[in-house]
């Protein structure tokens, strides 16, 4: 063959290599403008869905569908909460924290852990969907995928006391019991439990109910022992030895420590009666939301027989209560108007609640919408606490303010009473600025020792920044009556003291940030 020859025969060799090109190149241009310029990946919800849809369609429909799932680098991990119980879900890795963040994506086989954690008053049933059984749920994502957790609400146990003291022939007698009036008993005054004496040194005490030791503390000759039963009831023991410096002796005759779990019936200590034995004796008081309350409807029948024993032995009329209790006052907003306010970032948690906050606080932290927004006593009562002061860890300035609420509440006819409750206002500033925190003192009203009526303005938040906040705490054992003990209070949950309409409006500040959430974990 010659050179022309050859030559002819390669060009059309390459025409017909190039019109083949080209008629490929139009037909993946074509397909192009039918399915858009970008492949439809991250609209498809489910690489498998997409493959099974892609069966009804030609297989060039079907390559594509096989092709798009490989190219998926990511995919979303869905949860949902369902069921009338409440709970959370918490992912490992984060980026999980049901009911707050529901969804996040994840890299293509990554393994992820969900874990539940039931609400108080609420059971964790199981999970469903895509995955299954009561532990831990582990994925590893090759799909997106969809996870519920359900929760049920469960109904708590009545409250079952049994005697404070282990054994009825230790105990000589039962001296003073519950009385909410001051002139229907011998001794003519308010007494919130029962007095317990023993018969003899080194006496145990057993723990009412089953619990968490929530506080422990010593004055002089006296030993203070809570034990929260449940998130309602509490049932608080003094050791009260009777001999001056004697407190440290009856600490170390202690057996449980702050945040123990104690089981009902164990022995949480020995009364030391050995300096002052004819006066030396347990205070037994049984709280309900902070407000002492008689307990006789509570204790199991061998325990009120067992105390009426004891009662006997000193009263002719054998009663563990006389008069009724009255509750306390409702609390209103320590704010004026919600609309003042912007948010509520934390509520109320114990160390070992499983707050969507994530740690222990002890109050409200309450934003303001604006400058100059107004603060009123959430109870009637008495300025007890005025003053500015820094802190000592991040050296910002803020205004003290608590009042001590009335501490009984007098009827005619029924009597009453009700432990005292202190309101503490911690403003705020977030400034370092010490003219800051004196110009947010000026705007505080109300005078050390004044008495305050509930809704009385006490001052004027100043927000000098984004971070000026008021902190608000309800305190049990309110500081006027332990002041000579240098003990400031406990805090407290202050839901059920709340109104309902102050509960239901900072339930509205909270659930701006965290929705759904509660306003205590115990």
């Amino acid at each position: 063959m010659n050179r022309l020859s050859q030559g002819v025969s390669m060009r059309g060799i390459i025409r017909v290599l190039c019109v083949f090109f080209l008629l490929y190149i139009g037909s993946i241009s074509a397909y192009a403008d039918e399915a858009g310029p970008h492949p439809p990946e991250h609209h498809t919800p489910d690489c498998a869905a997409s493959q099974q849809a892609a069966v009804s369609q030609n297989q060039h429909d079907k390559l594509h569908a096989r092709k798009a799932c490989k190219k998926k680098k990511a995919f979303e991990l869905m949860v949902s909460l369902e069921g009338a119980g409440s709970g959370r879900v918490r992912s490992d890795p984060l980026g999980i924290f049901c009911q707050i963040d529901c969804s996040e994506t994840y890299a293509k086989n990554t393994r992820v852990v969900l874990s539940a954690q039931p609400y108080t008053g609420s059971v964790f049933t199981g999970w469903s969907g895509d995955c299954g059984g009561t532990g831990p749920c582990s994925i590893k994502l090759k799909t997106d995928t969809t996870v519920t957790a359900n929760f049920m609400h469960i109904e708590p146990p009545p409250l079952s006391l049994v005697t404070p003291y282990v054994n009825e022939s230790d105990m000589r007698e039962i001296n003073d019991f519950f009385n909410a009036q001051y002139d229907t008993l011998p001794w003519g005054r308010i007494h919130d439990g029962l007095d317990i004496d023993p018969d003899g040194n080194l006496k145990p005490f057993q723990s009412a109910c089953s619990g968490r030791v929530k506080k422990i503390y010593v004055f002089d000759e006296q030993v203070t022992l809570i034990i929260d039963c449940d998130a309602t009831y509490s049932v608080d023991y003094n050791f009260e030895t009777q001999a001056p410096d004697t407190g440290q002796i009856q600490l170390d005759h202690i057996l449980v420590t702050e945040g123990q779990l104690v089981a009902q019936e164990e022995v949480i200590g020995y009364l030391y009666s050995a300096e002052n034995p004819d006066r030396a004796h347990v205070h037994f008081t049984l709280y309900e939301n902070a407000v002492p309350i008689c307990p006789a409807p509570f204790f199991t029948p061998a325990a009120h027989d067992s105390i009426l024993n004891l009662v006997a032995v000193v009263h002719q009329d054998v009663v563990m209560c006389r008069s009724g209790n009255v509750m306390p006052p409702p609390l209103v907003t320590p704010y004026l108007d919600e609309s003042d306010m912007a948010q509520i970032t934390a509520g109320y948690s114990a160390t070992y609640s499983l707050s969507p906050w994530g740690y222990p606080h002890d109050g409200l932290d309450i934003y303001p919408q604006g400058d100059m927004k107004p603060l009123q006593a959430a109870c009637s009562g008495k300025i007890d606490t005025l003053g500015l002061q820094q802190d000592g860890m991040n050296g910002n300035w803020q205004v003290e303010v608590a009042v001590a609420c009335d501490e009984y509440v007098m009827d005619p006819e029924f009597g009453g009473y009700f432990i005292p409750l202190t309101t503490k206002y911690y403003l705020q500033t977030m400034s370092s600025d010490p003219l800051v925190g004196q110009a947010q003192l000026d705007n505080i009203l109300v005078a050390l020792g004044q008495i305050v009526t509930q809704g009385t303005i006490i001052g004027y938040l100043n927000k000098v920044n984004q971070d000026t906040h008021l902190h608000f705490e309800l305190l049990q054992f309110g500081q006027s009556e332990f002041h000579v003990l240098g003990v400031t209070g406990i805090p407290l949950c202050p839901q059920a003291q709340f109104s309902l309409s102050a509960r239901n409006s900072v339930s509205n500040l909270l659930q701006t940030v965290w929705p759904d959430a509660e306003l205590c974990y115990q």
